[in-house]
């Protein structure tokens, strides 16, 4: 009973430090207190110097949930190598984090270059001939007054982060207090650039978990009231202009499953603006959940990736690997793998520079584990799905996700009995 006492109150702690010959190191530990976590780093890793405990702070997600999010196992059964995965995931997007602000600040400094120099000149006459203090005090307040407007926009930029994070979680409350303190925000600061933005797609989002619970028109009905929403342009160059959700319009049924009425939204979009390649993609996909095989590959052959970011690439990759596993005419289960495991890599890379992949990443995985079913790696498609189970329903349509649980779950054999080993 006391050592069970003992296991229930121990935390997980990520810690990084510098290896032998300077490299860095990452990693976690299991102890009561971050004390305890650097003398158990100390006594298990004694050639590791300049350790550092990162996850003290109030606002970084507990270790425990973010395994749970990541893997969606409990912490107990998460592995050692799943626990080193973690690490250096979480230390990657924290140094981005830094890294961001950084570049920020020196972009904020290249912009207001002149304004900063005669600042700085006024600042140090003012302090050399010993002007009135109040001569100073404005030049110094002028000269961090851009520095700070940065800085709050990146807190502003975190909260949007949160939010996404709450939304891939499935955390309603989460994501409800990042909208409402981005659109507090946003209708508080009109002249700040981005608020209205983060605090719309963050809506989006929000409406995409009422449609799931009271349909399309609620959700709908939930975007058009929000005071975030932008103003559409009739009769705008952009076909998007003309819908009164703009891209949402299609993207909101497309999330809850009905793609029919997606379709019909795109293909109205695409004949006032025939050679957008994001829609071509949105449009073939939804070709596709529909079972219209062919007119999916008609679109696809319409875009030309090479000119294009990797992540349209990526999509493109991925909706070539839906077709071999869906259409029974050309099924190819080897290459639907192929496909799929390069979309979701893909995927991942680009999580790193913005959460919102992670819902392609979460898509991707659920039917690379349906192809790996098919292709005869039940074992293989186990792990797949188990590592996004929790994330799955926020990613993908109810009815396709039942489908995939279908064919992945029973192709695996039973679990043995308690008694077996005995």
């Amino acid at each position: 009973m006391a050592q069970q006492e003992t296991r229930t109150f121990r935390k997980h702690w990520l810690y990084t430090a510098t290896a032998p010959g300077g490299r860095r190191a990452q990693g976690v530990v299991q102890a009561s207190d971050a004390r305890q976590a650097l003398e158990v780093i100390g006594r298990e890793f004694p050639q590791l110097g300049n350790v550092r405990i990162l996850n003290m702070a109030s606002d970084l997600l507990p270790l425990e949930e973010a395994a749970r999010q990541r893997f969606g196992v409990p912490p107990d059964e998460v592995t050692p190598q799943q626990w080193a995965d973690l690490a250096a995931s979480l230390v990657a997007e924290m140094e981005q984090q830094s890294l961001s602000l950084a570049q920020g600040l020196r972009q904020t400094a290249a912009r207001h270059r002149p304004l900063l120099l005669g600042l700085s000149v006024a600042l140090a006459l003012a302090l050399y001939r010993q002007w009135p203090w109040w001569v100073a005090l404005l030049a110094a307040l002028g000269m961090a007054a851009p520095f700070a407007s940065c800085a709050l926009a990146w807190r502003h930029v975190l909260q949007h982060r949160q939010g996404l994070c709450a939304a891939l979680a499935g955390d309603a409350m989460g994501l409800q207090e990042s909208l409402q303190a981005l659109t507090d925000a946003a209708l508080s600061r009109p002249w700040a650039p981005g608020l209205r933005e983060m605090a719309w797609e963050l809506a989006f989002y929000s409406a995409c978990m009422t449609a799931r619970y009271q349909g399309v028109a609620a959700a709908r009905a939930e975007l058009l009231a929000h005071p975030c929403r932008p103003e559409a342009e009739a009769g705008g160059a952009d076909a998007a202009s003309r819908q009164p959700l703009g891209i949402f319009e299609y993207l909101l049924p497309a999330r809850a499953g009905d793609f029919a009425t997606a379709a019909a939204v795109l293909e109205g979009m695409l004949a006032a603006a025939p050679d957008r390649p994001e829609w071509l993609m949105d449009l073939a996909i939804t070709r596709e959940r529909l079972g219209q095989f062919d007119e999916a590959r008609r679109l696809l052959a319409r875009v030309n990736t090479r000119e294009l970011p990797p992540f349209i690439a990526m999509y493109e990759q991925g909706i070539r690997g839906l077709l071999a596993l869906d259409d029974a005419r050309h099924a190819d289960f080897g290459q639907a793998v192929a496909l799929l495991t390069a979309a979701c890599r893909t995927a991942l890379e680009w999580t790193q520079r913005n959460p919102v992949f992670w819902w392609s990443a979460i898509s991707f995985a659920c039917e690379l584990s349906l192809a790996l079913a098919r292709n005869g790696q039940p074992q293989a498609a186990r792990r797949a799905l188990a590592t996004v189970r929790r994330l799955a329903p926020q990613c993908v349509d109810a009815r396709r996700l039942e489908i995939i649980r279908a064919e992945v779950e029973p192709a695996l054999p039973p679990a043995p009995a308690a008694g077996a080993a005995a």
